[in-house]
């Protein structure tokens, strides 16, 4: 039987990349130069390959990218001063950042060249799928090496326990010896498996060389081979002026190129934060001649690269990088000036207004005429989810994202075609002040090129990031024609086109989809009627009447949506390059408008005379007899000469009207049909004392599963949506899993703020096919915990009442006792109640500051330079935890904050970079050690910085194991010790009930002053058996201020008895003079001091502090010459120790006596008398310390004058290690005396470089290796690693020693590792912030 062949069509290639939906497609095909040439687009992202095929050239054989432009920092190489390459043979370099030769092309070195180096590590410049494709290829290829060494190391040890010899002087020794041997093989083993499980990989650090030749540009050569041999490497001059890029390997296939700044002072390694902006490049302005289909929307224009995401912080962008961004958009360049800019980045903001926002809208569109388009967000499709920048600056064009029917099969392969409409996830407005906030619709998804280490040509990505591009696309297909025409324009022209002549597609807030085609013949129109520039201008609305100025009318309370509200609307004229244009243009602006508006409820005059000096008028809205839901509205202001071109302006109008308020505080809305895309919008207020409500959500018909999206919000004044936001994503069909009888059913439980309007939101995901209905229930509860004052008065707050979303409640642990009220004030409800805290909140003050200008691109448009503030903070940690640091006064401000940027590292005692963080704080888990936090903020006046000098950085640490707040049902059961605990109860309608609580026991690392911070654990439901186990957003903080720790017993008696074995003032007097000369010993001339000492070693002969300083004073020197003076060495410590000990006076050994039992320590005298044996066993252990240094020392000048071949040789080798063996043994006795812990080489320092060199001597590696890996693993917090802040500090020395016993081992994959590292971890300084 013969099989049918299908019938295969062509692959549709239109709906990979839509163009014919907006009529983009179109217009090129009727206008073929009209294709984008002339223009200039800037792609504000993550920076865009080069290398990417669609990206080279323009449609008509232009370079496609004439900038790249890293504005984020995140590439910078500060630039040493020059250096001189070494002269005889080929010419060399040495990197002080990597230690590498360097070896240099001769044909740079000429009279006049002049050489500069730095480095930069590769997790600055590698995105996070490269960083960790290059990191998986290197661990396989160690893993083989790795494999090697340890199998070399097993079959030793199983050679040695047949009976084969391991070649060593051990062989032929007796049991004891090759016992130890043994345990020196098996050591190797174990430390190399030890080794292999910690094993991370210290990534690259690359050196860079900036030639500055006497004629020509300067070039910057980087090492991407990491071998130090630049002959090879491709020299890149800047790319704006060569085109020139290159990539680090065939491996990695990362693109980089080069730009220069201030002279070579820095260099910039221009790379990409991920995949996104390349996408987005592709979308706008890609060009494919083979497939012109595919081709961006725009192929002939060009392109410029700001890169705004910055790799350190996975692509997030910085307040930084958006002012340079901003910066370079308002200059004229030498290829002149961007005609449009796409920015797909963005987020909620807690107001309309911010540095980068004004920036943009006064720089770069008003004044440089550049159009500015923006996408609106990925929050929706709640009420007010738009984003900023581009739904809240009015000077831009905010897109938002709608599924096209092209998209549908090609990209998402869906089963059935779904209707167009936006994307559900696509944010809606208005803006925070009532201002549209989405302009336009475009196609909010596409199959487009990606960088070329995706290895992929291409990748779908939905979005309004793929929307803005699209949209911004279009723009520059209309600018051409525009500039090709010779027609003027204005930014407010090309958004008046977009807005007045797009698509209807019954939007409820009236946003239309973009029409290119529609768009150009308004522009032509309109030129013709344009007298007074009345198209060009933008008409600013504000009503001044209302608070803060909005720019529209937002309403949303019950009060305010049951009112009619009437209030005054001024209207200003802003004319293009106002501060410095034709002042005619704004004598000839007069302009007769007829008023209209789209809805019965809203009223304004019909017409309005409007000039430059404005004009205010009145607006009435009613929403009293408005539905529940949502309502949009306009006034539309028509030129009465030009009706027929739309409005000059919009005034936008938006009621959230809610439900009327229930008699049972709860709301049922039985069947609610949906399809794709389909939003229902339900509006309730909360009511007084509720903070929580369970929403129900049924499936009551469904046959299939189907996503669907549950967003709640409340808005707060000023304050980001997403903090007050939850949002859900659930599945539902038509039973339930459990039970094929019920209904499928999804309970959420959420808090919520009293007596603020909430939407509900609720959407069919918009690729879910089919119909739905589902049943949907919300029911508000409360259960409000106050606290009352008990004490000193100190312990209060609320959570749950009017001051929800506060500070929670707070709890002064002075008090150490105190009282809460838990009240019931909306229905029955059953609780559980508990306070857990889980982190210690600490604040520091910068122990400095700095204030500086930044650099030449650091200078803004109007002229003045920016500075930066650098507050440094340092913090310990005494065990590993979890840190999340904080700067409050700039948290969670970007789009909105006044600063021009912010960036924060840590870096931990080496200098070495363990994390950097924006201006939202993250977690990030620390080992115990000593850290530095650098803190810059960056603003245009001094002034500002000069204010927050002192700013307090907030460091909260995550305890080892949560702490519960005791609490107990009565006063007396707290008060006399009774049993604690708060089991479940159940509390009536408008009951309340106390509990106490006693203070706790903080964690010994806490210190009087910080806070204790958990949460409150108060969780209910109805009576009737609704209860919630988990409140999402919680029911607020708790916060308990640690008070001063408890005195130690009897620390008062011991000062009482200390003050009565008081000597007379004399005897003080001469004391004091003595223990002052004995603590100045060290820093006095050698004649003086041995003057002072010969005086007082007549005086006080067997003072032990005395000498102990002597002791110390002489063998600082002593043991670097200690054939000589070993003898006077043991014998000033023979004489420490008998006086210590007590044999020098006693005969016996008092010392040893003491601590073979258990020491008293009942009372005062037997504690005095603990003190002073303390500092005997003290002084016993430093004599011991340096007899084992004077050992150590012999034992190796042995090892190094003997023929290794001699037998003699190793008769006195062992002789010199037995007797270091003896002193190790009475040092580590005496240090361990009392139960010492850290008397070990893997807690001291002093004991692990001598247990090191004694292991060496003897040839056991393994055994040395090992100690030094668990010190370093877990070092000393305090001094020791203080000292580790510079390559020569004890930890940095300490990896040196590990290094040279890996080369005795002969482990070279190790040595490599461990050299890697190093440069890693010991930097010269700190590393760039910006």
């Amino acid at each position: 039987m013969g099989d049918s062949k299908p019938a295969i069509s062509t692959f549709p290639l239109d709906g990979l990349l839509p163009k014919e939906e907006t009529q983009a497609a179109a217009f090129i095909q009727k206008n073929p130069t009209f294709d984008g040439r002339g223009t200039i687009i800037a792609i504000l992202d993550t920076g865009v390959d080069p290398a990417a095929p669609g990206l080279t050239l323009t449609s008509h054989g232009n370079p496609k990218i004439i900038d790249v432009v890293d504005c984020s920092g995140s590439g910078d190489v500060v630039m040493r001063a020059p250096v001189t390459p070494a002269a005889g043979g080929p010419p060399t370099l040495v990197s002080t950042a990597t230690s590498r030769k360097l070896l240099l092309d001769p044909s740079w070195v000429i009279d006049g060249a002049t050489f500069r180096l730095g480095a930069k590590a590769a997790s600055d410049l590698f995105p996070k799928p490269v960083l960790d494709r290059v990191q998986k290829a290197r661990k396989r290829a160690w893993e083989v090496a790795q494999g090697n060494v340890l199998a070399a190391a097993v079959g030793d040890l199983d050679k040695f326990g047949n009976g084969g010899g391991a070649g060593t002087t051990a062989d032929d020794d007796g049991g004891e010896e090759k016992d130890k041997w043994k345990q020196e093989l098996k050591a190797r083993v174990d430390v190399l498996k030890d080794m292999g499980k910690n094993y991370a990989d210290p990534g690259d650090i690359y050196d860079v060389l900036l030639v500055t030749p006497p004629s020509g540009s300067p070039f910057v050569v980087v090492d991407t081979s990491l071998t130090g041999d630049l002959r090879k490497a491709i020299p890149l001059t800047d790319y704006a002026e060569s085109r020139a890029w290159s990539k680090f390997g065939d491996f990695d296939l990362l693109t980089y190129s080069i730009k220069i700044f201030d002279g070579g002072d820095r260099v910039s390694i221009v790379t990409l934060a991920g995949s996104h902006g390349t996408h987005v490049a592709s979308i706008s302005s890609s060009h494919h001649a083979a497939v012109p289909t595919t081709s961006g929307v725009a192929p002939g224009s060009q392109l410029v690269s700001l890169k705004i995401g910055d790799t350190r912080l996975g692509s997030m962008e910085t307040g930084l990088a958006l002012s340079r961004a901003a910066t370079y958009l308002a200059k004229t360049h030498p290829f002149g000036k961007v005609h449009v800019s796409n920015m797909s980045y963005g987020e909620g903001s807690s107001s309309v207004k911010g540095c980068f926002g004004d920036r943009v809208t006064e720089w770069v569109v008003n004044r440089a005429g550049g159009v500015f388009v923006s996408s609106a967000g990925n929050a929706g499709p709640g009420v007010g989810t738009v984003g900023a920048p581009g739904g809240m600056a009015s000077g831009m064009i905010g897109v938002g994202a709608y599924v096209t029917s092209s998209l549908q099969s090609p990209s998402y392969s869906l089963i059935e075609p779904v209707p167009e409409r936006p994307y559900t996830w696509s944010s809606r407005g208005p803006a925070f002040d009532g201002w549209q906030g989405v302009s336009v619709y475009a196609p909010g998804g596409a199959v487009a090129e990606v960088p070329r280490y995706s290895l992929a040509p291409t990748q779908l990505m939905n979005g309004t990031s793929m929307a803005s591009p699209n949209a911004a696309g279009c723009v520059s297909l209309l600018i051409s024609a525009l500039l090709s025409s010779n027609m003027p324009y204005s930014p407010y022209t090309i958004r008046r086109a977009l807005e007045n002549t797009g698509k209807d597609i019954a939007d409820p807030q009236g946003v239309t989809f973009v029409q290119v085609q529609r768009a150009w013949e308004w522009l032509v129109e309109s030129r013709k009627r344009n007298g007074g520039g009345r198209w060009d201008v933008e008409y600013e609305v504000t009503f001044p009447e209302l608070p803060l100025s909005p720019r529209g009318i937002y309403l949303r309370e019950s009060i305010s949506t049951g009112r009619i509200l009437q209030t005054s609307c001024d209207v200003r004229p802003k004319f293009p390059n106002e501060e410095n244009g034709d002042q005619e243009r704004k004598l000839a602006l007069e302009v007769q408008l007829e008023l209209s508006t789209t809805a019965a409820w809203v009223q304004a005059p019909k017409n309005v005379l409007l000039n430059h000096g404005g004009k205010t008028f009145n607006i009435r809205v009613d929403p009293s007899g408005l539905a529940p839901g949502l309502h949009c509205a306009f006034v539309l202001a028509h030129d009465t000469s030009s009706p027929d071109l739309g409005p000059l302006f919009r005034v936008p109008i938006t009621i959230c009207k809610p439900h009327p308020p229930s008699v049972d505080n709860r709301y049922q809305w039985p069947a609610m049909n949906f399809g794709p895309g389909h939003v229902e919008r339900l509006f309730v207020e909360p009511p007084q004392g509720a903070n929580f409500a369970i929403l129900t959500v049924k499936s009551v018909g469904r046959d299939t599963m189907a996503r669907f999206t549950v967003q709640i919000i409340q808005v707060l004044p000023q304050t980001r949506y997403a903090k007050t936001e939850q949002e859900y994503t659930i599945a539902l069909s038509s039973t339930s899993s459990d039970s094929p009888t019920d209904l499928q059913t999804v309970r959420m439980a959420f808090r919520v703020i009293p007596g603020v309007v909430m939407e509900i939101c609720l959407a069919q995901f918009w690729s879910q096919a089919g119909a739905s209905t589902v049943s949907v229930e919300v029911e508000f509860h409360g259960i409000q915990v106050t606290g009352s004052l008990a004490g000193s008065g100190n312990s209060a707050g609320s959570v749950g009442g009017s001051g929800l979303g506060a500070s929670g409640l707070y709890l002064n642990g002075g008090d150490g006792f105190g009282s809460l009220e838990v009240f019931a004030p909306l229905r029955k409800e059953s609780f559980a109640f508990g306070v857990s805290f889980d982190i210690i909140r600490r604040v520091y003050r910068p122990t400095e500051y700095h204030i500086s200008p930044l650099a030449s691109r650091d200078v803004l448009p109007n002229g003045s330079q920016a500075s930066s503030l650098t507050l440094t903070y340092e913090f310990k940690l005494f065990d590993s935890t979890t840190v999340t640091p904080r700067l409050p006064f700039i948290t969670n401000q970007l789009y909105e904050s006044p600063f021009e940027g912010f960036l924060l590292l840590i870096y931990d005692s080496g200098k070495k970079v363990v994390g950097t963080q924006d201006i939202y704080p993250k977690s990030l888990k620390l080992d115990r050690g000593e850290y530095t936090i650098r803190c810059q903020i960056v603003a245009a006046s001094t002034e500002t910085l000069e204010r927050h000098s002192s700013a307090t950085l907030v460091l909260d640490c995550k305890m080892g194991k949560d702490l519960s707040l005791p609490v107990y049902p009565t006063a007396q059961d707290a008060l006399i010790g009774g049993k604690s605990g708060y089991g479940s109860k159940v509390l009536q309608l408008g009951e309340r009930r106390a509990i106490f609580w006693t203070a706790v026991d903080a964690p010994k690392e806490t210190n009087p002053g910080d806070l204790l911070v958990g949460e409150l654990k108060c969780y209910g439901g109805s009576a009737s058996g609704n209860g919630v186990d988990k409140i999402d957003g919680g029911l607020g903080s708790v916060s308990y201020l640690v008070p001063p720790a408890k005195n130690k017993e009897s620390e008062n008696d011991n000062k009482s008895r200390a003050k009565d074995k008081r000597p007379d003032e004399a005897t003080q007097l001469a004391e004091g003079i003595r223990d002052l000369e004995i603590g100045a010993l060290k820093k006095l001339p050698d004649d003086k001091r041995s003057e002072v000492m010969t005086r007082l070693e007549a005086q006080f002969p067997d003072f032990l502090p005395l000498l102990q300083a002597k002791l110390d004073v002489y063998s600082t020197a002593a043991l670097t010459r200690v054939a000589e003076t070993c003898t006077e060495l043991l014998e000033q410590c023979d004489k420490l120790i008998a006086v210590a000990n007590g044999t020098a006076k006693s005969g016996q050994n008092e010392l040893a006596l003491y601590y073979a039992g258990k020491p008293d320590t009942s009372s005062a005298s037997a504690k005095e008398l603990k003190k002073e044996m303390e500092k005997r066993k003290d002084a016993v252990v430093f004599a011991l310390l340096v007899k084992l240094k004077v050992y150590s020392e012999l034992a190796s000048q042995v090892k190094a004058s003997v023929s290794e071949s001699s037998g003699d040789a190793n008769t006195k080798l062992k002789e010199a290690v037995n007797a270091l063996d003896a002193a190790y043994a009475e040092y580590s006795k005496w240090a361990s005396a009392g139960g010492t812990s850290d008397a070990t080489p893997e807690k001291d320092e002093n004991l692990l470089r001598i247990y090191v060199r004694r292991e060496r001597l003897a040839g056991r590696f393994g055994n040395a290796l090992k100690a030094i890996n668990k010190f370093l693993s877990d070092p000393p917090v305090g001094e020791l690693t203080r000292s580790g802040n510079t390559s020569t500090g004890t930890l940095a020395q300490v990896y040196t020693l590990r290094t040279e016993v890996l080369r005795d081992l002969g482990w070279d994959v190790w040595v490599e590792y461990d050299k890697s590292w190093r440069a890693i971890k010991w930097p010269a300084e700190f590393a760039l912030i910006n």
